[in-house]
């Protein structure tokens, strides 16, 4: 059972322009299906929806990545995922200016035209040098860095070892707040073990589960020969913006960790 569970960071801080998850206690993460990759294998960078439980758009997420880095290191790769203002026209055409001059990780995007458009949180994640899906679940020490607005930390998540993907969240004074802990690790591949995929959040505070982030089937066509996945996060309806938005970003880390290189395409190139 999920139970309602306030954390330590603050309601007002870093909840300016993420409103919108306030009175909620879920949202659905849709990633986008990109034709290069189905056509041309080639890794392009990932762009996702943020929407209520009723399709409501709230956030459109757009990733910054180099072409060589997505080549190269595929799912193991550095990246910052920018959250926009989906009620804002002007996120489009940001997100298509964006996408069109990621060749160059270098870029620096002006932050006059970051406040134009309303980027209102950031995911960053450095380079994973690990090659090997299970030795990055016995000895990874994968994390991000969530800001809202881009430049304010307002929390972190990081990766412990095990046989599961087990995580731990933690807010901007680096409190550990919530603990994430995936399901058996079953033949090196998730998107082999059956479909849906329940990721249990708790709280840190006395142990009881506070919501999930489960990694929702999409079919066997879209399982194995795309990387287009979908999430539904679950989190208490009184819980903190900041906190909500921590829980969202993680969902990103859980997409590249398990999720993202699964085509036997792929593999078979690798």
């Amino acid at each position: 059972m999920i139970t309602n569970q306030p954390t330590g960071v603050p309601l007002e801080d870093g909840a300016i322009g993420l409103e919108s998850l306030q009175g909620i206690n879920a949202v659905l993460i849709q990633q986008k299906l990109e034709l290069a990759e189905i056509v041309l294998d080639v890794e392009t960078q990932n762009q996702y929806d943020i929407l209520t439980m009723d399709n409501k758009l709230l956030f459109r997420v757009a990733e910054q990545s180099s072409f060589c880095v997505r080549c190269c290191c595929r799912n193991r790769r550095g990246f910052s995922m920018h959250v926009m203002d989906g009620n804002k026209n002007s996120a489009n055409k940001f997100l298509l200016t964006l996408l069109a001059n990621l060749h160059d990780r270098s870029i620096i995007l002006k932050s006059d035209d970051i406040m134009a458009v309303h980027v209102v949180m950031k995911v960053n994640r450095s380079f994973q040098c690990c090659q090997c899906r299970c030795a990055c679940i016995f000895c990874s020490c994968d994390k991000i860095n969530v800001e809202a607005p881009p430049g304010k930390q307002i929390g972190f998540v990081r990766q412990k070892c095990g046989l599961t993907i087990k995580l731990d969240v933690f807010d901007a004074d680096e409190n550990k707040f919530a603990y994430i802990i995936g399901p058996t690790w079953c033949c090196g591949c998730y998107p082999c073990c059956g479909r849906e995929k329940v990721f249990k959040i708790y709280s840190s505070r006395d142990d009881s589960c506070i919501g999930t982030i489960t990694k929702l089937w999409g079919g066997v066509i879209k399982e194995f020969f795309t990387d287009a996945d979908s999430f539904k996060v679950e989190f208490p309806i009184d819980m903190s913006i900041p906190a909500k938005a921590v829980l969202i970003g993680t969902a990103f880390l859980i997409d590249f960790i398990a999720f993202e290189d699964n085509q036997p395409k792929k593999k078979d190139n690798s």
